[in-house]
């Protein structure tokens, strides 16, 4: 059972810290870090969604369904809530596999190298040097994620990444990719969609 007082972005500090800071910096004028957690947080997440459901409607994918029990409280009272997670995809075939992650990772190397270029160019004519200093801490930030995506990036080209093999009820083999980090697998999707 999982509770929940508080809106979901107030549950991950980086994520409210990020945020503030975005804010902040977008008071002088620089504004990249805004642009950065529209689309890498809502952007990417909304259109990979919904690319999954197409292609589910299609046949070519099975998104296994988990639900999970929530404890919700509204102005006090406990409301129990289920809510479906959207899960590592399962592909037909291990090229659409390959092709679907591949273009996504690119789409978020882009979004993420173009704001990164965009916030140093901001920063580039910033006099005041606390706001400088603010935004070269977010912009090594916004780097550090570029070079993980160029790393995952990497892993798919090589086809260094594992693929899983999963049977379902009726007989039919699917396919499902998982990433390798410090030891333990880590699901593509989640990756994906790793703020």
């Amino acid at each position: 059972m999982n509770y929940q007082v508080a809106p979901f972005w107030f549950y991950s500090g980086k994520i409210v810290l990020m945020v503030f800071l975005a804010i902040g910096l977008a008071l002088f004028g620089i504004n990249a870090l805004v642009f950065y957690c529209l689309l890498a947080g809502l952007v990417i997440p909304v259109a990979t969604s919904m690319r999954l459901h197409q292609l589910a409607q299609k046949g070519l994918v099975v998104i296994p369904k988990e639900h999970s029990q929530w404890t919700v409280y509204v102005q006090g009272i406990p409301v129990q809530e289920t809510r479906s997670v959207l899960t590592n995809p399962c592909f037909a075939f291990q090229e659409h596999l390959h092709a679907f992650f591949l273009r996504a990772f690119v789409v978020k190397f882009i979004i993420q190298a173009g704001t990164g270029l965009m916030l140093i160019f901001q920063l580039w004519h910033q006099a005041n040097w606390w706001i400088l200093g603010l935004g070269v801490v977010a912009a090594f930030g916004v780097l550090l994620k570029c070079v993980d995506s160029a790393k995952t990036l990497l892993s798919i080209v090589r086809h260094s990444w594992g693929v899983e093999k999963v049977t379902t009820q009726k007989e039919s083999l699917w396919y499902r990719a998982s990433f390798n980090r410090q030891g333990q697998p880590v699901a593509a999707l989640q990756r994906l969609l790793a703020f």
